[in-house]
């Protein structure tokens, strides 16, 4: 049999984002990948040869009259709108992430209180009225929390699906007979 030709891994290669590129090529790097400046696009390797490719096919013909200081401005500008982009996109994520976590937490008190899954939609009502006289800004933040009785209902289910799991998880880890009863002890009394 013949020798198995070894294959080339392109992530083995380490190859690195160069600073020089910025200037060169209106490239910065963000988040371990290659950025285009001008589009926003990415190269799929980090190769002079591909980021020289995407600005030549691409931008060359209305960015290179850009020269000197004029060019690193125009770098400076760029990656402005750039970081501005991503913070919009990061602020959005932490909202949703925030929204959702008090759903689970509004769920989880409906659920120890022993309150019908309707509750929420009064729940959210009473938020609301609340957030329009204390801060009116974050009305868009509440608003979109959802409260609804079928997603009051579902996260309950999702909430006590994991705390059955809890006690088995944890016996898992500590193997031992006596650890086991311990937990089980305890997920009782909670």
């Amino acid at each position: 049999m013949a020798a198995e030709a070894k294959k080339r891994k392109v992530d083995k290669e380490d190859r690195r984002f160069q600073e020089r590129w910025k200037l060169q090529y209106f490239f910065t790097e963000s988040r371990n990948n290659c950025v285009c400046l001008i589009c926003k696009q990415s190269v799929d390797v980090a190769k002079e040869f591909n980021v020289k490719r995407h600005y030549q096919t691409t931008h060359a013909n209305a960015y290179d009259k850009f020269t000197g200081s004029d060019r690193a401005e125009k770098v400076k500008q760029l990656e402005a709108g750039l970081a501005s982009q991503q913070r919009l996109f990061t602020r959005a994520r932490d909202s949703i992430e925030n929204s959702t976590k008090a759903s689970y937490e509004v769920a989880m008190l409906i659920a120890k209180h022993g309150k019908p899954f309707t509750e929420g939609e009064f729940v959210k009502d009473c938020v609301m009225k609340m957030v329009d006289n204390i801060c009116p800004e974050k009305q868009q933040e509440f608003a979109n929390m959802c409260l609804a009785r079928n997603t009051v209902a579902r996260r309950i289910e999702e909430i006590s699906a994991d705390v059955k799991r809890q006690p088995v998880m944890k016996a898992q880890t500590h193997l031992t007979l006596p650890s086991y009863l311990f937990f089980c002890e305890e997920w009782m009394l909670n």
